[in-house]
């Protein structure tokens, strides 16, 4: 007698076969999302990588680093339209940008400070009508190399006129465009209207970092991403203070719009630099309010557990959000060199500390 052969799975086994794929695809989707966000992470570092290869470029060519931004008046002291240019400007030659670079360029005034800058003052349609100006075409440009792969797309649209997830190191020092002639003198590589040498740099080149990552995105009361206004005080710990229970800010906040990441052509301390007086990925705050103020204002990334850093001899490292950051409550410590108080993290952002400490620490 024929047994009769079964001509397909019964329910029970169909069940069991797409329960057990249903378990692999849980297994190995971590693992596939973890191997890309570890390929975004490595893109992330290169791109640092090759903006302060650029940054070595520029000062082979000039025999100085880039200024954090150009004011095109050394005697200025307080004014709410200077500086504009960023240091971005600066290295797009140096990135297989020169074509943008000279359109930029095109329409510039000249520059008033003598320094051997490539670029100029501001541009003239600037002057007339900021909004209009800032929204013309080649200012909302994006480039590649200066976005995080991890980033994702922002909603932002007046004022945001194109992207930056990078930033360079004013020190263990409040930034600020409030007084000019103050921010010339903070503790870190990069200042306005004033391009330093490498012989300026006497904590060593591979003990200073000049380059990091920042957060870009539309949630105004998010840390990191938001900024608070208004601490109307001088420690990291003041700033620390407006983190609410949910880890959110608190009290007033700039509107997302005017939030890091959405400038990466203006040269305000806000959009293009970062200190290293709260640890990675803290909140960030303004003394008083908008983009001219002192301001706290760390370094963050969309990477789990600290921010990539290069160093101003190139090498790119990952520093932990627990990084040594010293003592919080001490009020920050103005201008000029000398050693941190903000520990290793503190020390390794600036450039005269006198310190021993090393990216290794």
């Amino acid at each position: 007698m024929r047994i009769p052969m079964r001509q397909a799975f019964t329910l029970v086994e169909l069940l069991v076969v797409i329960a057990i794929i249903g378990i692999l695809v849980g297994l190995l989707l971590p693992a596939v999302q973890a191997a890309r966000e570890a390929a975004r992470r490595m893109q992330c570092s290169n791109n640092q990588k090759q903006i302060q290869l650029a940054m070595l470029n520029y000062e082979s060519v000039y025999q100085r680093f880039p200024a954090l931004a150009d004011d095109g008046n050394p005697g200025m002291g307080r004014d709410p339209v200077n500086p504009r240019y960023s240091w971005t400007l600066s290295i797009l030659p140096f990135i297989e940008q020169k074509p943008l670079f000279e359109q930029m360029m095109s329409k510039a005034r000249p520059s008033g400070n003598g320094l051997p800058s490539p670029w100029a003052n501001r541009p003239e349609d600037y002057a007339d009508d900021v909004d209009r100006a800032w929204g013309i075409e080649y200012w909302q440009t994006d480039i590649s190399s200066l976005i995080c792969p991890s980033a994702p797309p922002t909603s932002n649209t007046r004022h945001a006129n194109s992207r930056l997830n990078y930033k360079v190191c004013t020190g263990d020092d409040m930034a600020q465009n409030h007084w000019l002639t103050n921010s010339r003198q903070n503790k870190g590589i990069f200042q306005i209207g004033r391009y330093l040498t490498l012989g300026s740099i006497t904590d060593g080149l591979s003990n200073t970092i000049s380059i990091s990552e920042t957060v870009s995105g539309g949630d105004d009361r998010a840390v990191p991403g938001g900024v608070a206004f208004d601490i109307r005080a001088f420690a990291p710990s003041d700033c620390l203070a407006r983190i609410g229970p949910d880890r959110r800010l608190t009290g007033s906040v700039a509107p997302p719009e005017f939030g890091p990441g959405t400038r990466a052509w203006h040269g305000y301390v806000w959009y293009a630099s970062f200190n290293t007086c709260l640890p990675p990925n803290g909140p960030s705050c303004s003394w008083g309010g908008w983009d001219n103020y002192e301001t706290f204002m760390p370094p963050s990334s969309f990477h789990t557990g600290g921010v990539t850093v290069a160093m101003a001899d190139g090498s790119v490292h990952f520093v932990s959000n627990s990084i040594d950051t010293g003592d919080q409550t001490i009020p920050d410590p103005d201008f000029g060199d000398g050693p941190s108080p903000y520990g290793i993290w503190g020390a390794l952002g600036s450039k005269a500390g006198g310190e021993s400490a090393s990216i290794s620490q």
